[in-house]
This record gives structure tokens, sequence and C-alpha cells, in this order.
């Protein structure tokens, strides 16, 4: 997973380099090398998130994914941007557009990396079969029911997920366009280097990555942490659980 929020534009440099991971990034123990199975980015324009690219394939072999960095540098963007490469797990190994993340309702943005294992919360409007957007309706289901601020629905919600499912990972990217929520939560310690989530700032913007793929000064987010980073580049940190 990749975002950045940014006061100037931003390059589609990040984003080739980005690219290279579906191919060498980190994987777990035992599994098949790659993030061959999906890739999107999203940006915002006019405080709506839109899609500049999402395809069910391989980031490196998929010319459409060149497109869509063409893309980012023709909109000049400026603001948030958030990326993912999947690599599905054997529950939720249905490759399709609609698993595909980042995942988009109304203003908000959201990509996961990690598993919950038989999550059968009910919610609305699923389009696809992973438990990464039912995670995500999930907790806009609980901020639009209850009409609490998204850091308490954050809160509520991984509190009420880890409680009651069993997990490898809740570590979540999320964006309304104005802020970035960055949640880090991992279950097994010998995992963590895996479920890693870390932030690198600069004074035009600040990148959050999970892997140090830019020789930058990288702070990781310790485990069940929310960091919250807003227009301003200001980065605020809170424990959730």
């Amino acid at each position: 997973m990749l975002a950045i929020i940014s006061k100037k534009p931003i390059p589609s440099l990040f984003l080739q380099d980005f690219r290279l991971l579906a191919e060498r990034g980190k994987v777990l123990p035992n599994a098949k090398p790659g993030h061959k199975d999906g890739w999107g980015i999203v940006c915002y324009q006019n405080n709506t998130p839109i899609y500049l690219g999402r395809q069910p394939t391989d980031a490196v072999k998929d010319s459409r994914y060149e497109k869509a960095c063409e893309r980012l540098d023709q909109l000049i963007v400026m603001g948030v941007l958030l990326a993912h490469l999947r690599k599905p797990t054997p529950e939720y190994n249905d490759v399709k557009l609609e698993n595909t993340a980042p995942f988009v309702q109304g203003q908000w943005c959201f990509a996961h990396n990690g598993t919950i294992n038989r999550f059968n919360e009910k919610v609305e409007g699923l389009l696809g079969t992973t438990d990464s957007e039912r995670l995500f309706r999930l907790l806009l289901q609980e901020k639009e029911s209850n009409g609490c601020s998204i850091e308490e629905a954050i809160a509520k919600t991984v509190h009420r997920v880890g409680n009651s499912f069993t997990y490898s990972s809740l570590t979540f990217l999320l964006s309304n366009g104005e802020h970035i929520y960055a949640y880090r939560e991992y279950s097994d310690p010998r995992k963590s280097d895996y479920y890693n989530l870390m932030y690198a700032t600069d004074e035009n913007m600040v990148i959050l990555s999970q892997e140090p793929t830019w020789f930058r000064d990288w702070v990781p987010i310790p485990n069940k942490n929310l960091v919250t980073i807003g227009g301003d580049l200001r980065i605020c940190s809170q424990y959730m659980r």
C-alpha cells in the first residue's frame, strides 16, 4: 500500500517505483513471490475520488498502469493519492475488478493489507467478496449509523472486528481527500515486518508505505496506532485498542 498527501504536484515517479513491488515486494514465508493479482490508483479532483487506473492484473505487465502514471502527470494532482498492489489470500482469492483495491464509497477511499478469517459481518452495498471491502464498508456504516467522527468509527470498528474474528492484520489506509488515516494492527509479532506501515515527511509531502522504497527517514507506526495527516502535513498519532 502507498499513500501520499502533498502540497505540490505528485510526480508519477512514485507510482513507477511502487509498481516494481508487484514483482519484488515482501511476501510471507512460503508464499509465492510478488503482488501480481491487481492494482489500483486513486487521486482526488474537486474533493472527489477518481480512479487513475484499476485492474485485476499484474501492474508490471499491464500497459494501462503506465497510462495511469501519464494521467497523474497530466492532471497535475496535489493533495491525496492512494495506491495498492494485490496479493489475495486463499479465503478471498477471487481475482476480479470488484475485489481490487483501493475501494471507493462517496468521498472515501480505502486499502487494507491482511486477512480477517471468516469475516461475515453484515454490511450494505458490497460489490465484491473480500474481507477488505467488508471492513471498509463496516467502518463507514459505523460512522453513518451512529453519527460519530471517523476516528471514533475506526476505534469502534477495529475493536469490534479484532475481538470477534481471528485475523493476521487490520492494517489499512483511508482518506476523504482532506486527511489520510493510517492504521496499523497485526496479531503475530513474528510477521510485523510484513504488516509494516511507516511514514516519511519533507516540507511538501508525507509518504506512507509498507516498504522503504525511497531513501528517506522512515518512521514506523506502532502496533494498534492510528496516524492522521491533514493538508498542513501535521502528524497526529493515537493508540486505538
